[in-house]
């Protein structure tokens, strides 16, 4: 028994046509972690190119009331994160997300477009 794409549709409610994510891993965690959450990429709370959720989630516990634009994003990076660590993309730790995903969390006005993080290779698979 395997979960399929239905699975995810129904149980999830996401939906699941349009076009791929595709991309390079970014190798420069810091400079992600610094322009999509506002801090550098943490050496004391992470394994390779990943972060502890439980972790991620203290530092994004409570939106302050004079937030701005950007940390309203901030913030809903950090949540969307979190959710890909622990429901979509969970591993066998089920406390590590890993940050390359934040990638394709960077423009929110292109959500729901057919081109969402595609990003086009310069050499084939």
């Amino acid at each position: 028994m395997t979960i399929t794409l239905q699975d995810v549709q129904i149980i999830l409610g996401l939906p699941v046509d349009g076009l791929p994510i595709t991309g390079r891993v970014e190798q420069d965690y810091n400079a992600l972690c610094l322009t999509q959450l506002g801090f550098p990429f943490p050496k004391n709370n992470r394994t390779g190119g990943r972060i502890q959720i439980r972790q991620l989630s203290r530092w994004f516990l409570n939106l302050p009331q004079d937030a701005d634009d950007e940390d309203v994003q901030r913030y809903a990076r950090a949540y969307i994160l979190q959710l890909l660590g622990e429901t979509l993309f969970a591993d066998k730790s089920n406390n590590l997300v890993h940050i390359t995903y934040l990638q394709f969390l960077e423009d929110f006005e292109a959500a729901g477009q057919d081109t969402i993080g595609v990003v086009q290779l310069d050499s084939p698979i």
